[in-house]
């Protein structure tokens, strides 16, 4: 008996010590939900300085209409929406135009940054520049506050042919080309039969539907990334 209980002593001992080996990831406490997203935060204000005026800002929301607009992009699924930023009486504002909960009217808005970026309703945020030269960035800001003023809505049909509503990636391609007298024009992504689930938009079809998706914006030989970022 007294074996035995060696035996079993031995085998006891060697379970806890290989418990107590476990690699710095699995010994990680989880973390609450106020622990993650103070390190989203931080992640989010680490980021912001390197923000210029004229910058796209791209993001990627936790929602299934943000699921549903990422899978317009062809090549790089990860944003599902987009802004300009302009540095303005010391404040980084995003121009932007969208329709949803928090903006159903659908009007055009120019948010400060660290609230376009706020991380728990998001997946990430990208940024990423466009090689805009001499008075384009001026004129760049001047358009995007002139369809502001205006009180732009978002496009629900996403209609390239006319310029009285514009969705997001349409305003920034469209301010841009005005900008640059169309020296620099954001390229177009065509689907066929493109059919969207019930409350995005309407639920509308299309037998052929041409469009600038996000990842137009970005994936192009002027636009370079400055950073990418991801809430995990």
């Amino acid at each position: 008996m007294k074996k035995q209980a060696f035996i079993y002593y031995l085998l006891t001992l060697v379970v806890l010590t290989a418990c107590n080996n476990n690699t710095p990831e699995e010994t990680t406490a989880i973390r609450t939900p106020a622990e993650r997203l103070s390190q989203w935060v931080a992640l989010e204000k680490k980021h912001i300085p390197l923000v210029q005026n004229g910058d796209v800002i791209t993001r990627g929301g936790n929602d299934y209409i943000s699921a549903g607009l990422r899978n317009f992009n062809d090549s790089d699924k990860a944003y599902s929406h987009a802004g300009i930023a302009f540095k303005e009486n010391d404040t980084v504002f995003v121009y932007h135009i969208y329709v949803g909960d928090e903006n159903p009217t659908g009007v055009m808005l120019r948010e400060p940054i660290d609230s376009f970026c706020y991380p728990s309703k998001l997946k990430g945020c990208g940024i990423f520049r466009y090689q805009l030269q001499g008075n384009e960035l001026l004129q760049f800001q001047q358009t995007l506050k002139y369809f502001y003023a205006k009180k732009m809505v978002f496009d629900k049909q996403f209609n390239l042919s006319n310029d009285s509503t514009m969705y997001c990636a349409e305003l920034i391609s469209k301010s841009l080309a005005i900008a640059t007298n169309n020296r620099l024009i954001i390229p177009t992504t065509t689907r066929k039969n493109v059919v969207m689930k019930d409350g995005i938009f309407g639920g509308q079809t299309a037998a052929k539907l041409t469009y600038i998706a996000p990842d137009n914006l970005y994936i192009n030989p002027f636009t370079k990334t400055v950073a990418r970022f991801d809430y995990k």
